[in-house]
């Protein structure tokens, strides 16, 4: 049985088969789990994110916990941990930290970037670049490059259909080559392109108003009801999003009172 519903593996987005640092590394991670996950406000096990992945950036469906794929992936995730010691602050964890932009960010500049820098390999329709049957049948996968919209690609319920979120990932890892020490595509250009991509058709996720239950802690730029502060969904999804965060600061008694 399939479990991914779209042309999306682990190394889509954890770049280097999970051990660069900045490309949202998976070495280490071994050591910082069971923790807290603000989109469920309880603290959650490494199976239990796995699925999230699974349910969201893979668009398919939760692995059997006890499973023989989910104990592959804990023994891989295991073993690239070995250096790390359990609770080690983790160096390259996630992605690059970016300065906000102090405009929204723009999905029509974004295409104009999308077209010069990632078109050649995702294609200029955004659908990604197929492997052969041959390749296909070899390799386990269906895509050379992924799709980053359409229905191959993640949902809308993904940590990537987040602009902010998406915007890291491509600065410190995009075109696929690049580092955080030498990033080809500009801040206020990732911002952008990831505006313009993350406006693109996609699958959407059912249920999305009972991610983080706690208010105060939904990203700023969660761009799905239900909505925190005085802000046009608008706003949330392109920004600016600091007057978002000065508002959460201010008022968190009220963003949790939001239903």
């Amino acid at each position: 049985m399939r479990h991914a519903d779209n042309g999306l593996d682990c190394q889509s987005c954890h770049i280097q088969a999970g051990t660069q640092q900045f490309g949202i590394p998976l070495a280490g991670i071994w050591g910082v789990f069971p923790q807290y996950i603000g989109r469920e406000n309880q603290v959650r096990t490494l199976e239990e994110r796995v699925n999230g992945c699974m349910e969201r950036s893979m668009n398919g469906r939760a692995l059997p916990v006890d499973g023989p794929e989910m104990k592959a992936i804990l023994t891989y995730v295991r073993h690239i941990s070995a250096p790390q010691r359990v609770g080690q602050s983790l160096v390259g964890r996630g992605t690059p930290v970016l300065p906000l932009p102090d405009r929204a960010a723009d999905p029509v500049r974004g295409q104009a970037i999308y077209t010069e820098n990632c078109a050649a390999c995702h294609g200029a329709d955004g659908l990604g670049k197929r492997l052969d049957a041959e390749d296909a049948t070899e390799t386990g996968r269906r895509y050379r490059f992924p799709p980053v919209w359409g229905p191959d690609s993640y949902n809308d319920g993904a940590g990537m259909a987040r602009v902010i979120t998406a915007a890291r990932f491509v600065h410190g890892n995009m075109p696929l080559g690049t580092t955080f020490e030498a990033p080809a595509i500009p801040p206020a250009d990732s911002f952008d392109v990831m505006a313009f991509i993350n406006t693109q058709p996609r699958p959407h996720r059912v249920g999305l108003e009972a991610d983080f239950p706690d208010r105060s802690n939904k990203p700023v730029d969660a761009a799905y009801p239900p909505y925190v502060g005085p802000f046009t969904p608008d706003q949330h999804r392109f920004g600016p999003w600091q007057p978002i965060q000065e508002w959460l600061r201010a008022n968190p008694a009220a963003a949790r009172a939001v239903p």
